[in-house]
């Protein structure tokens, strides 16, 4: 996914395409297609995306599948965002953070605070990035050195640059 990391949408699309091909059943192919559409690399398609979800979970160990449903139900979020239903992805988020328990890593903070940062929710963006780096400080530091896409809204932010610790 680093060509999707780095905005590199065309060859993100090849590759996912051609992994899928090779790999139909790895979950991660499947995943790479939902979040492509959570992105401008493809045309948002609610129904495609909860398949693709779906697709996701029934692909995944059983043992991981309760945390691999609230991951794509933050990439479902994402897609509905960009299909202009921000409503409906709020409600998808709410229902999608986990806790300690099914989320002892707590990343699913971080992805539902990207999701808000495309809904341009940003007073929720950063206290759920709160959360998260409370739950991973040594990211502040990549954060400092390399901001993701994702965090674009929130660049220019005073609360986001104390919150990383940006000079």
């Amino acid at each position: 996914m680093t060509s999707y990391d780095l905005e590199l949408f065309l060859p993100a699309i090849d590759w996912c395409d051609k992994g899928h091909r090779r790999f139909p059943t790895d979950p991660q192919f499947v995943q790479c297609q939902l979040m492509l559409m959570g992105s401008k690399a493809a045309d948002p398609d609610v129904a495609l995306a909860w398949r693709l979800a779906d697709q996701v979970v029934q692909l995944t160990p059983e043992s991981d599948r309760a945390l691999t449903r609230l991951y794509q139900q933050v990439w479902v979020a994402f897609v509905l965002g960009r299909a202009g239903l921000a409503d409906s992805a709020r409600h998808v988020l709410a229902r999608s953070e986990g806790d300690p328990v099914i989320d002892p890593e707590r990343e699913l903070l971080g992805y539902g605070a990207a999701a808000r940062v495309a809904l341009g929710d940003k007073d929720e963006a950063l206290r759920l990035l709160e959360r998260y780096l409370v739950a991973h400080p040594k990211h502040r530091e990549g954060f400092r050195k390399n901001v993701h896409w994702w965090w674009r809204g929130l660049q220019d932010d005073p609360r986001f640059k104390a919150l990383i610790g940006a000079r």
